[in-house]
């Protein structure tokens, strides 16, 4: 009867746990049949995998009597979400998109790891092998990439893994390194053990092969999630450093800083060498210390214009906090940045660096910042709260590797946007639950609808964010095939299908931009400007601008273009399309003075990336300045 009770036990277990691997292996989602597939089909991989588990948090909800007991930071958690969603649908009111969506579910995947992990103990530990595994397989794609066998998801770089570019691929592999470097050293330790036992194996298999192979089967199983680690320790090493991320060096370093100097801290011979050696030791850690610097001031040397555009982006981040202290909304980054931006450069305060290296991000390459534009100040002040708490739950049940890992993602937050690639957050979601399960329930206790009421609310709000989420599937199916035309400029025959997808897509900026370029090149110049008008509120790119201000010349509504050609020019002043616009724009209204000061500005002006398309500009400019010129003369004489 016992051992029948530990069968039922295991079986639930494997039930109840299994639906939540499909979730961590979201990173390996890929289609070629949806628009933008190598991200939106994580996105619905992931609505996918919430539906089951969502199912499955019912069923261990009935199955389990021990009640999930909440703590500080999961009603911190629950605050902050509240908090976000109020600013994004109350204060802007926002309809309801992929975004606050997003926050929504990631929140009830929150409680639904919290729910697992308070019901099994080893529940956390299963899944962070499977975390590990999927570091290890990304790993090997990058270095297929590398050597040719295997094509990148973008056409400018050689390595990519599942992501599209190289930045969020190592940031990702910087965040799992920790937690193998955790597990690879505790397999390190009973290394020796580890290979009597394999010896004997061996000598077993030699005598009788059934039974050995019995028991060399046992000593992998039991040493796989070393191996695993090891092996993934080894290939991220081989990998990450040919992405060239600098954020994810950093993140990286951080977190295997605090394994190795927890891991190592309490060894007695440790804590004898130090005594013995320590001259040597501080002599030692010197150098290091110089060592390092070197390497940072080599790493900002080696992408200089970067780092410079990404100082200048927190300089204006900061600035757009305090312009919006209470949020502008989730997805909104942009709108509040480019106001930000274009108040500064049209004040004239500008350096000649800042115009250089300025741009239209859609991220704020600082998360934290970017929390406080979108969320407001008193959401950040929640969040930074929420992982100080989490750290010291972390540390009061020694999870070490959980908390490396959580550090390499913060350290790789400040300098990137991991919290705009799905699977890190989800990977952020499992860390935090993780580490916020403290008191495991190792007795019975009478049976309790607490968890019952919690698997029953995250059912209930993960089936209202699907059926929300649901047309956005065929959508950006039929999107992917309208593209097509779109791509070979036939406008016309594309307008009655974007027409169709816009309710669903209002919040992709590049289907946006698309529709509104089909509109205006069709003579639609009303209809243009109103889905231009959609897209400044979650972009500041100066194209778009740039197609308003050109609907409006075509419109005769010339004060609007010349407001709009302008505005494109202040939001990035190292870009000269605008002012060529503009420049033209004074030639078709009859101010030729404008036009050639205009004209001459960009001749003055270095473009950021030179390309043919900038010397066909250059020669056009200086036509319109011989053009005046010559009517000069021809006054005078």
């Amino acid at each position: 009867m016992e051992i029948s009770k530990k069968k039922i036990n295991f079986i639930l277990y494997c039930i109840e746990v299994l639906p939540f691997i499909p979730m961590l292996f979201c990173v390996f989602a890929e289609s070629d049949s949806l628009a933008n597939g190598v991200v939106s089909a994580k996105y619905f991989w992931f609505y996918l995998s919430m539906g089951l588990t969502s199912i499955v948090t019912i069923l261990l909800a009935l199955t389990r009597k021990s009640p999930m007991q909440m703590v500080s930071s999961d009603w911190l958690v629950l605050l902050f979400g509240t908090s976000t969603l109020v600013t994004t649908l109350m204060l802007n009111n926002q309809a309801v998109t992929t975004k606050p969506v997003m926050l929504v579910l990631l929140i009830l995947l929150y409680f639904q790891f919290r729910l697992l992990f308070s019901q099994y103990k080893e529940a956390g530990k299963t899944l962070c092998f499977f975390l590990i595994t999927t570091g290890l397989i990304e790993s090997v794609i990058g270095l297929r990439q590398l050597y040719g066998f295997e094509a990148s998801n973008h056409g400018l770089f050689r390595l990519t893994g599942t992501f599209f570019n190289p930045g969020p691929y190592a940031g990702y592999l910087c965040i799992v390194f920790p937690l193998a470097l955790y597990h690879g050293l505790l397999f390190y330790n009973k290394a020796s053990r580890s290979r009597i036992l394999l010896l004997k194996s061996i000598q077993t298999w030699r005598k009788n092969k059934k039974s050995g192979y019995i028991r060399v089967l046992r000593f992998l199983g039991y040493n796989l999630y070393g191996y695993l680690s090891i092996a993934t320790i080894i290939a991220t090493i081989l990998v990450i450093p040919a992405a060239m991320s600098r954020a994810s060096w950093i993140g990286l370093l951080a977190g295997s800083f605090f394994v190795l100097f927890f891991h190592y801290k309490d060894k007695p011979n440790i804590n004898a060498f130090i005594h013995q050696y320590q001259k040597k030791i501080i002599s030692t850690s010197i150098i290091s210390v110089l060592i390092l610097t070197g390497l940072f001031v080599g790493m900002y040397f080696l992408k200089k214009d970067s780092a410079d555009g990404r100082a200048f982006i927190w300089k204006t981040s900061i600035q757009a906090v305090s312009d919006h202290p209470l949020g502008v909304g989730l997805g909104r980054f942009g709108k509040a940045y480019g106001e930000a931006q274009f108040n500064y450069f049209e004040k004239g305060l500008g350096t000649e660096t800042e115009k250089h290296v300025a741009d239209a991000p859609e991220y704020g390459f600082n998360e934290y910042l970017q929390i406080g534009i979108e969320s407001g100040i008193i959401a950040l002040v929640l969040f930074l709260v929420v992982i100080v708490l989490t750290l010291r739950n972390g540390l009061k049940r020694k999870n070490i590797g959980a908390i490396g890992s959580l550090i390499a993602l913060l350290g790789f937050a400040m300098f990137s946007y991991p919290f705009s690639i799905l699977p890190i957050l989800i990977v952020l979601i499992f860390l935090l639950a993780w580490c916020n399960t403290i008191h495991i329930a190792e007795k019975s206790h009478p049976h309790s609808l607490k968890n019952l009421r919690i698997s029953l609310v995250c059912l209930l709000l993960c089936a209202g964010c699907l059926v929300n989420r649901y047309p956005t599937d065929s959508a950006f199916r039929n999107w992917n095939q309208s593209r097509q035309y779109y791509n070979t400029n036939i406008y016309e025959d594309i307008l009655p299908d974007y027409a169709k997808l816009y309710p669903y897509l209002n919040d992709q900026i590049r289907f946006l931009f698309e529709y509104a370029k089909s509109l205006s090149k069709t003579g639609h110049y009303e209809k243009s400007n109103e889905v231009l008008s959609k897209a400044m509120q979650i972009s500041c790119d100066p194209m778009l601008y740039n197609i308003c201000g050109k609907n409006h010349q075509a419109m005769k509504e010339y004060s609007l273009a010349e407001s709009a050609f302008k505005k494109a020019y202040h939001l990035v002043p190292n870009r000269i399309y605008p002012l060529y616009l503009l420049a033209l724009f004074y030639e078709e209204t009859g101010n030729r003075e404008k036009a050639a000061q205009t004209a001459q500005s960009l001749l003055q002006q270095k473009a950021k990336i030179p390309s043919i398309a900038e010397e066909e500009m250059r020669k056009e400019m200086e036509r319109i300045i011989n053009k005046t010129e010559d009517i000069k003369k021809y006054r005078i004489d």
